[in-house]
Parts: structure tokens; sequence; C-alpha cells
């Protein structure tokens, strides 16, 4: 007769988790569910508040309810701090320069700015798209 006790072992470790699994995956609502990227943004922001990221967060959420120069002044004052290891923060303000139609000496001198602390970037260059992802 067909023993069980050969398999006690495997079967106390995989029937446990067998039965968990199926219940995290069953579970819409389980943990990681309230991580959205908004969340995101509001605990990185709450933790590093003076941080070139935070500053860069709060523009992009400026630039979602449509205040352009907030958040232009936003990305000016963390690359004004030197910062050349951000390429997000870069790329969003030439995005949002030329999205601005700003003069073209500025526009060139970022482009120029990303280029050089960037040079290896897989990213399309942001100027030459004629839609925008911030035009309105």
């Amino acid at each position: 007769m067909f023993r069980l006790d050969r398999f006690r072992f495997i079967l106390i470790i995989c029937v446990p988790v067998v039965i968990l699994g199926v219940m995290e995956y069953a579970d819409p609502n389980g943990v990681g569910s309230e991580l959205t990227p908004e969340s995101f943004s509001d605990v990185w922001q709450e933790l590093q508040p003076d941080d070139d990221e935070s500053l860069r967060l709060r523009a992009r959420d400026m630039i979602d309810v449509g205040k352009l120069q907030e958040a232009r002044d936003l990305l000016e004052l963390a690359l004004r701090r030197g910062v050349k290891t951000n390429e997000d923060l870069y790329y969003d303000y030439v995005i949002l320069l030329k999205v601005v139609q700003a003069e073209d000496p500025k526009l060139k001198g970022a482009v120029a700015a990303w280029r050089r602390n960037f040079p290896h970037s897989d990213r399309p260059d942001p100027t030459w798209h004629e839609k925008m992802r911030w035009q309105n």
C-alpha cells in the first residue's frame, strides 16, 4: 500500500506555500495594491522635501494641473543646485522649455547640458518630437 510517510516533509512545506500563494494571487487588494505612482511621489516628497527628485516630482504635479511656469521654476531650482546625475530632471526640463516655447538660446543650452551629462542616453532627442507629452 502506498504510504505518505515518505512525502510528509514535502507536504508540510508545499501545502502551506501553495495555499498562501493562491490567497495572495486571488486577493486584488493585497499588500502593494495601494502603492500607486501618485502615492510614491507623495511619500518621496515627504521623506526628501529638498531633494532634486522631489522638486522634479512637484514640477510634474504642477505640469499635470497646467501650471507650467511654476514647474519651470522648480526644475530650474533643482538644476541650479548642480545636479548632474538625474537624467529625468534634464530631460523633463528640455521638454518643458520646448512646450512653453522658450527662447532659442535657453532651449539649446538645456539640450547641450542634457547631451553633455548623458552622452549615452537611449532616449530620443526631446526637441525632435512634434507632439510633446505635456502640450494642451
